[in-house]
Order: structure tokens, then C-alpha cells, then sequence
């Protein structure tokens, strides 16, 4: 079988250096594989997960999206103001995701309705969300 016609090989090389990436953090800090420490790990990256995934759907395609970060930065802020007022934790979470839905439908509606090419209007509510926030 050919190396070229294997249709996975891109993941495969992934694969290694990740577990090599992995073994040698292991090899430098003999903590790294305990379970606390991947949970420590964990932690931390649910905010990049949490932009990774929708800006993962939109280069799949052949979008563009500027404004995921500053729209995440809206709903967060939304949520610390729900926090603030004494408003229930879940009804903050809500008013977030609610927060981030209505962005996300303004951006599509002014690219899908409106005929507005995508990096101007996501340039454009970069500046604004970021500037509500």
C-alpha cells in the first residue's frame, strides 16, 4: 500500500506528535500525566474550545468570522451584569446564550439577507460588540 493513498495520514502524524509531545512533558515534569494535572489542564482550555468550535464550522465553510471573540466577550459581560443585579446564575447563563444567539443572527442576517460580504460585516460587529461590551 502506498503512503500516499492512505487516507488518514494527516491524522496519523497528528497522533505522533501529540504522544510525543505528550512523552516529553512527561519525561520533564513527572506530574503532568496525573489526573490533576490534566484536570487543571482542562480547565483552562474551555474558553478556547468555546471559540474553537463555531470558528471550526465556519472555516469548514469557507467563512469568515471576526467577531466570535468580541461577541463572547458581550455575553460574558452580560452575564457579570445578571450576576450584579442578584439575578439567578442560570437565568444569567440564559440571558448570555441568548446574548450570543441574537449577535450571531444579526451577523447572518445582515450576510445572508442583506447580500453583505462576510468580512465586512464581521469586521464591523467586531468593533461593535467589542465597543457594548
Amino acid at each position: 500500500m502506498n503512503w500516499r493513498s492512505f487516507r488518514y495520514w494527516h491524522e496519523v502524524v497528528l497522533l505522533m506528535l501529540v504522544l510525543m509531545l505528550f512523552g516529553y512533558a512527561a519525561v520533564v515534569d513527572a506530574k503532568f500525566l496525573s489526573l490533576a494535572t490534566q484536570l487543571g489542564l482542562s480547565s483552562d482550555v474551555w474558553e478556547l474550545a468555546l471559540v474553537a468550535l463555531p470558528m471550526t464550522a465556519i472555516i469548514i465553510t469557507a467563512g469568515i468570522d471576526l467577531s466570535v471573540g468580541s461577541t463572547m466577550a458581550l455575553a460574558a459581560v452580560v452575564l457579570g451584569l445578571c450576576f450584579e443585579a442578584g439575578m439567578n446564575p442560570y437565568f444569567g447563563a440564559l440571558a448570555a446564550v441568548a446574548t450570543g444567539a441574537a449577535c450571531g443572527a444579526l451577523n447572518g442576517i445582515a450576510i445572508a439577507g442583506l447580500k453583505v460580504h462576510p468580512l465586512i460585516v464581521t469586521l464591523a460587529t467586531l468593533a461593535a460588540y467589542r465597543g457594548i461590551a
